[in-house]
């Protein structure tokens, strides 16, 4: 009586294979890895507490090529601008070790997150060394609310941008809340003039804490 040949064992049955993971799901963009090869490119993931989180640290320079390059490049085509935002970090004393290192003694650090939805992935960028930025009004439209509040509270300049008013402070106020150096114990008190009937600024003394 001859053996039988052993039979293989098939795990997925035609009725029911595997999906083929998208391309780039896991791992960074390599469009994004070679494109800012040369600048001076961190990056980091966590793989513990959003593994599909990824931060980035570029100069402010990079900013109006990093938009062109999310808005136009295939897979990074559909994104998201979700959030914008600003951090003094005068003076900030961070750990060695920490990826906050490349950020120390730079001012003003603004931070942009995307979601790119054919990567299912979420990417936030730290711009440094600069006060002046080149929009990005023109590649994502909420972004002009974003950058008009960064530019409001934090004193940065957009170039490029069409509407640079302010929206919560007085139109030609020289004054930024969100700095460090912006005083604590007041800037300017507003009083109402019954003569004049309009309101007017009023410097107030200096204290000494």
């Amino acid at each position: 009586m001859s053996p039988q040949r052993p039979q293989r064992a098939f795990f997925c049955s035609e009725g029911a294979k595997k999906k083929k993971k998208p391309k780039y799901r896991f791992g960074f963009p390599m469009a994004l890895y070679f494109f800012f090869e040369k600048l001076n490119f961190s990056y980091w993931t966590s793989t513990t507490v959003s593994p599909n989180h990824y931060v980035c640290v570029l100069p402010a320079a990079a900013s109006q090529a990093l938009a062109s390059v999310l808005g136009g490049e295939l897979f990074l085509g559909k994104s998201q601008l979700v959030e914008a935002t600003a951090f003094d970090l005068t003076g900030q004393e961070v750990a060695a070790g920490d990826f906050l290192v490349f950020l120390k003694n730079n001012g003003i650090v603004l931070s942009y997150s995307f979601y790119f939805f054919l990567l299912k992935k979420r990417i936030t960028f730290f711009l440094h060394g600069g006060e002046k930025v080149c929009s990005v009004e023109a590649f994502y439209s909420n972004a002009n609310w974003l950058e008009r509040e960064i530019s409001e509270m934090f004193g940065v300049s957009y170039l490029l941008k069409k509407d640079s008013r302010n929206l919560l402070l007085d139109y030609g106020s020289s004054f930024n809340p969100f700095l460090k150096k912006f005083p604590s114990t007041g800037h300017t008190e507003v009083v109402f003039n019954s003569f004049l009937k309009t309101t007017a600024y009023v410097q107030n003394a200096s204290v000494e804490l």
